[in-house]
C-alpha cells in the first residue's frame, strides 16, 4: 500500500493504489484495515526490503521517530518485504523516499516477527546471504483495537492529507517522466473526484 519509488516502473510510482484507495475511493483496503486496528501490513512483489513509521491515508506522526514511534501507535505499519531471492534481482530505490520511511535497503533477505505475548512483537529483517540482521524493531502495543482518526486531527509530516497529497504530487514531478504512471492531473481525479485539479 505504500512503498517508496525504487528502479522500475510498477507500484511504488503512483499516488493511487487500487489497493489502499479502492476505486473512486470506494473498497479500498486502508480503510478497512485502519476500522479494525490491523497493526502490521505485510507487502510484497517489490524486490526490495522497506519498514514504514505507521501511516494512515499519508499522515503519520513525524514528531516521534525511532523506536518510540512504534509504541502504543494508531495506524497501520506497512512492510515491503518481497527479497526473498529472485533471479531478477532486487529494485534498488531511487534517491527520493516516502517521508514516512523508517528503513529501506534493496538486498536479498526475508524477515521473521517473534509475538511474545499480547503486548509485545519483535520484528527482523534477515540478509539472505551473509546471514546479518540488517533491521529490527520492537512493537508494543498495549491495547488492541479500531484505530480512530478524527478528520481535524492534524499528524505528520503535513498538516492534513491534502497537504501531504501535494507534497507527494511534488516530489513525483521530480521523477524523470519515464517513471511516472499517471500525471498529477489524473491522480488528483481519482483520489477526489470533483476537486480542483491544476
Amino acid at each position: 500500500m505504500y512503498c517508496s519509488p525504487n528502479d522500475d516502473n510498477d507500484d511504488c510510482h503512483s499516488l493511487v493504489s487500487l489497493m489502499r484507495d479502492g476505486v473512486l475511493g470506494q473498497y479500498g483496503f486502508e480503510e478497512l484495515i485502519n476500522r479494525y486496528g490491523v497493526e502490521m501490513h505485510f507487502g510484497a512483489h517489490e524486490h526490495s526490503y522497506e519498514r514504514n513509521y505507521p501511516v494512515y491515508q499519508y499522515e503519520w506522526d513525524a514528531s516521534v521517530t525511532g523506536p518510540a514511534a512504534y509504541v502504543d501507535f494508531n495506524k497501520t505499519i506497512h512492510i515491503i518485504t518481497g527479497a526473498a531471492g529472485c533471479p531478477e534481482n532486487t529494485d534498488p530505490w531511487q534517491n527520493t523516499s516516502n517521508p514516512f520511511s523508517a528503513y529501506r535497503i534493496a538486498d536479498y533477505g526475508y524477515g521473521r516477527l517473534h509475538v511474545f505475548n499480547s503486548t509485545h512483537m519483535f520484528w527482523e529483517y534477515q540478509d539472505d546471504t551473509k546471514g546479518e540482521i540488517l533491521d529490527s524493531i520492537w512493537l508494543i502495543k498495549n491495547s488492541h483495537g479500531p484505530f480512530f482518526t478524527e478528520p481535524t486531527q492534524k499528524t505528520g509530516g503535513a498538516a492534513s492529507r491534502q497537504e501531504a497529497f501535494d507534497a507527494a504530487l511534488d516530489a513525483m514531478k521530480m521523477q524523470p517522466l519515464s517513471s511516472k504512471r499517471m500525471t498529477s492531473e489524473t491522480a488528483r481525479k481519482l483520489v477526489s473526484p470533483g476537486a480542483r485539479v491544476f
